[in-house]
């Protein structure tokens, strides 16, 4: 996803997909009637996680960083190819995060409940691996602070 494009241009991309599950996933969360907290802990880092690309797409805008990551040799950018892979990453979360959501909506509320530990382990396994990029984010940001 990156490497075409500006680091701006994929932030925007994940944004776009994270946007597009956030009421996605509180629509279902409201149809269960609040019997999966797993689904709206998911939701909820998605949320946060949108928050987060937003204020690093701002950063980056703001402090130019694009020129500084998307160098014309990038096959010795070690930080050209870090970010690649963790947006690249990062988009596949997102679309294993709208596919488990499509998944589950598709679902009767009975077998949902029957499946309960099988959404409670998915959710928290999709919820760790996001959280692993909030941080590669996260820091992202504290390092281009200073």
């Amino acid at each position: 996803m990156a490497d075409p494009l500006s680091i701006a241009a994929s932030i925007a991309g994940l944004l776009t997909l994270a946007g597009a599950l956030v009421p996605k996933g509180y629509a279902l969360y409201s149809k269960l009637k609040r019997r999966q907290e797993d689904i709206k802990l998911l939701v909820d880092e998605v949320t946060s996680f949108s928050g987060l690309l937003y204020g690093l797409q701002v950063h980056l805008e703001l402090n130019d960083i694009d020129s500084t990551i998307e160098t014309s040799d990038r096959q010795s950018n070690p930080l050209h190819d870090s970010w690649a892979s963790a947006t690249e990453d990062c988009e596949q979360i997102l679309h294993d995060i709208h596919d488990f959501l499509e998944k589950v909506q598709k679902q009767g509320t009975a077998r949902i409940i029957v499946n309960k530990d099988f959404i409670t382990d998915h959710s928290r396994d999709l919820v760790n691996r996001l959280e692993r990029y909030k941080s590669f984010f996260t820091l992202f940001l504290q390092i281009n602070e200073k």
